[in-house]
């Protein structure tokens, strides 16, 4: 399913996705009809607000001050964004060496996409040596196109698409990056300068998703660590939705 990222203080945030320093503590109270999230510590006695004091409404979306209203989607993009949204985290599927996609849910399927190649990552992280990747349209493979995975420089990932309604085109630019850790090697993968194209729309979008890969007996395995994808805009108007991603 495609790709996602960043939380700062420039998209919005959810409540559960506030994060406090140590020595402090999060606290999450409604009043007044809204929902306060802040981080305190106790000074003197007293608990007092560590940085930022969140603001969210009843139903967990951000009230940020200041910011101007974005632009109102019609009818037809709100139903296509949504649409973008969910599959962007479909498309991210075919990079990588773990997740499998139920038979017959959706209309846009990669479920039969071959991912043989993927067994060839380990040499991407251990030896830096680019991987070519090629995807043809097939039963259950609604993605067609060729690209070379690099490790650490970003690479342009460009692809034909079908069965995605008017959208028929995808590209970014994709950076993997390997982390060693006392428990295997933690794969980054992040997607920049998305573009999800069709007739008429185009929706821009960036993201990010990280896999603990681990061999054991010569075999490799594969655990997802989750991540996010973020909507920037649709039809140049400003959208910036945002949602986390975790393919099982």
């Amino acid at each position: 399913m495609i790709f996602i990222f960043l939380v700062t203080s420039l998209f919005a945030i959810t409540p559960e996705q506030v994060s406090c320093p140590a020595g402090t503590g999060k606290v999450d109270y409604s009043f007044g009809g809204k929902r306060y999230v802040s981080c305190q510590k106790n000074v003197d006695g007293k608990y007092v607000d560590v940085g930022e004091k969140y603001e969210f409404t009843e139903n967990g979306e951000q009230i940020v001050q200041g910011a101007k209203e974005l632009p109102k989607l019609s009818a037809s993009e709100e139903q296509n964004l949504d649409q973008a949204a969910k599959n962007i985290s479909k498309l991210m599927r075919i990079l990588m060496p773990a997740g499998s996609e139920a038979e017959g849910t959706e209309n846009f399927a990669v479920r039969l996409c071959d991912r043989s190649h993927m067994g060839g990552l380990f040499k991407v992280a251990m030896l830096n040596k680019p991987l070519p990747v090629t995807y043809k349209f097939k039963h259950a493979c609604d993605v067609n196109g060729t690209f070379t995975i690099k490790r650490d420089d970003p690479f342009p990932v460009a692809m034909k698409l079908r069965r995605l309604g008017n959208f028929s085109d995808v590209k970014f630019m994709m950076t993997i990056r390997v982390l060693p850790t006392d428990k295997g090697l933690l794969f980054t993968f992040t997607a920049t300068e998305g573009e999800l194209k069709g007739d008429p729309d185009l929706v821009t979008f960036e993201g990010n998703y990280k896999i603990l890969m681990t061999a054991a007996g010569g075999k490799a395995t594969s655990q997802n660590e989750g991540g996010s994808i973020t909507v920037l805009k649709m039809n140049g108007k400003d959208v910036n939705k945002t949602q986390d991603i975790f393919i099982d």
